[in-house]
């Protein structure tokens, strides 16, 4: 994947080869949670994976989903490293493959197609989060609930209705009001 975005020297393959760790983790896993700082950068190898807070009236808020091909960490803390805000939970059984933040700094120092990969992956998932934003900002719960679907076709079957209502910002019965309303409209 990382090919993809600029030739890659053997040395640099070499030394993620040796750095990567790939793990097989199961459902209801937690990468991170609140309070703790995200130690690693995730790529989503196979599974799904969501982050999530909670308010101030102890309910869990689904602020993300991250599939197959994606990267997943809670950012400001992986980044600043400083305690989280956020938990970053399996949906599923899932692979996993990471890398630390001091190993990420290391491959930045001493490559320069590292930088240039970082840069192009840092401004994917820019715009990700960019468009996740606006989609919270549409007055129309279809339009959201739809985008959703668009981004992960099977999320139904992979989370729970509890789930996907709070990445929408609405009641599961809202939820399961807005499903009647699309079979009848079919």
């Amino acid at each position: 994947m990382l090919g993809s975005v600029v030739p890659t020297s053997a040395e640099y393959q070499q030394r993620l080869a040796d750095q990567l760790l790939t793990e097989s983790l199961p459902a209801k896993s937690h990468l991170t949670r609140a309070g703790e700082i995200c130690r690693r950068l995730y790529f989503i190898e196979s599974g799904i994976v969501r982050s999530y807070h909670i308010d101030d009236y102890g309910n869990e808020c689904t602020n993300w989903f991250m599939g197959e091909g994606d990267l997943a960490c809670a950012a400001t803390s992986f980044f600043e490293q400083k305690p989280s805000l956020e938990n970053i939970e399996l949906l599923q059984d899932s692979v996993l493959v990471s890398i630390t933040w001091n190993q990420l700094n290391a491959l930045y120092a001493d490559f320069n197609e590292a930088n240039l990969i970082g840069r192009v992956m840092a401004e994917k998932y820019l715009v990700i989060i960019a468009a996740i934003n606006m989609q919270r900002n549409t007055p129309k719960i279809m339009s959201r609930y739809a985008n959703l679907l668009r981004q992960h076709p099977n999320i139904e079957q992979l989370t729970t209705q509890g789930n996907i209502a709070s990445y929408l910002g609405i009641t599961r019965e809202t939820l399961s009001r807005l499903k009647a309303e699309l079979i009848r409209n079919k």
